[in-house]
């Protein structure tokens, strides 16, 4: 990351896409990497919650108000609901980095919210309730994944899409589909607007930080490396080369 800063590829790459929440090039990589690092705790806490505390919500809310007709649907989508969580759980507690992780949450998560949103649409239609978990399953992706802005969104839109095609399959009356659409969509928008909020205070973190890094390690007046840089990096080298019992 420090080669952008001091090279100035940095600054033109902030103003080419800062819009869209996206840096240019490499450097985007890596905030995504920086920024997965700093979620690393939240995002373990989530899929936990979303393995373990989840299906029991789904239990809970299945006795009784849901008929023979539409159990095996519910079922269903039960089942693919706790694939993609013990998938997301098993990577982010073990394997929590950018190529694995990251990788599959960007294309699981609108699949699980889009299962949440049929099961939830058979609630709906049985007893009204159940949008409250649809509410917390849009907070958690927006805020405690590990998801960058745009990712959280497409999950956010499978699942209100996922969630009208139901309750219009399955011909729940136009009062409560309005009414319960509705109630999402203002969530979701509430949530979206704070969480493109935080994510463009976290990149101009970023930008701060990685500025106020390369002027740190080079010399104010000739541009070059000072000796607190090489006495860093010295020290880097030399814990890698014990760590890996190589000659430094």
């Amino acid at each position: 990351m420090r080669e952008y800063f001091e090279t100035g590829r940095f600054a033109g790459a902030v103003r080419s896409r800062w819009g869209k929440l996206r840096f240019a090039g490499a450097l985007e990589q890596e905030f995504r990497a920086a920024q997965l690092a700093r979620t690393r705790q939240r995002t373990r806490l989530w899929q936990t919650l979303e393995l373990f505390v989840a299906p029991a919500f789904v239990l809970v809310l299945y006795r009784g108000r849901v008929d023979t007709a539409t159990a095996l649907e519910v079922l269903t989508c039960a089942a693919i609901g706790m694939a993609v969580s013990i998938t997301l759980f098993t990577l982010a507690r073990y394997r929590h980095d950018l190529r694995h992780y990251l990788r599959a949450a960007i294309w699981l998560t609108p699949l699980r919210s889009a299962v949440y949103a049929v099961i939830i649409a058979n609630f709906v239609d049985q007893s009204g309730a159940g949008t409250a978990v649809l509410t917390a399953s849009t907070f958690g992706d927006f805020f405690f994944s590990g998801l960058l802005y745009h990712h959280a969104l497409v999950a956010a839109m499978s699942m209100l899409v996922s969630f009208l095609a139901a309750l219009l399959w399955h011909d729940v009356p136009f009062g409560v589909v309005e009414y319960s659409v509705l109630t999402i969509g203002a969530v979701q928008t509430m949530a979206a607007v704070v969480a493109y909020d935080a994510q463009f205070a976290a990149r101009v973190a970023f930008v701060e930080h990685g500025t106020a890094a390369s002027a740190a390690a080079h010399d104010g007046l000739t541009g070059l490396r000072n000796r607190r840089d090489f006495d860093e990096r010295l020290e880097a080298f030399w814990d890698q080369a014990m760590s890996r019992a190589e000659p430094p």
